[in-house]
């Protein structure tokens, strides 16, 4: 289970925490409050930078299974996600200042989730690259979304605390995407 719950009576809020740990906390919980905790962005942050690093330790099976050269590896590695990553960024960061940012988070978060997983269905270079940017797309949505959300919620003193749980996220979910790979 990834994310929050609420319980029936409302009064407690779960989360996955960058150490896969589900903890309890105690305070009321709105449906509204989606993505407030700190925890929460980085276990999403975490997820993002596990399927960005995981398809590297895949790639000599995937180079055996279709049969591909190194240099497409190289293109879907780097610039199958890498390029639309960038280019998309911007549109959803300018998305994320004139829509709901925790929708726009949730759909992003889908979109390169469904991504992800059918990169483990393509069968060709092609479908795996349209995976991948797929996935670039999709992830992109969520750094300027996320960001600008945490400034929504956090007064300016407790920012730089806030935004040092989130960023634990990229080390940790590049991390785990190498070791479980």
């Amino acid at each position: 289970n990834l994310g929050y719950q609420i319980s029936p009576d409302a009064e407690t809020r779960f989360y996955f925490n960058a150490s896969h740990i589900l903890q309890r906390i105690p305070g009321s919980v709105t449906k509204d409050s989606a993505l407030t905790s700190p925890q929460t962005a980085a276990a999403i942050n975490v997820l993002n930078f596990i399927d960005r690093q995981v398809i590297f330790i895949l790639f000599e099976p995937v180079k055996r299974d279709l049969g591909l050269s190194d240099t497409a590896l190289g293109l879907l590695g780097g610039f199958g996600f890498a390029i639309f990553f960038a280019l998309m960024s911007v549109p959803l960061g300018r998305a994320a200042d004139l829509w709901s940012r925790r929708r726009l988070i949730g759909l992003g978060v889908a979109a390169w989730s469904v991504m992800t997983a059918m990169s483990g269905f393509a069968q060709s270079f092609t479908q795996l690259f349209f995976a991948r940017m797929g996935v670039g797309i999709g992830e992109a949505s969520f750094g300027p979304a996320a960001l600008a959300l945490i400034s929504d919620l956090f007064p300016a003193r407790r920012r730089a605390s806030v935004m040092a749980v989130f960023a634990s996220g990229v080390p940790i979910g590049a991390g785990l995407g190498l070791l479980i790979g």
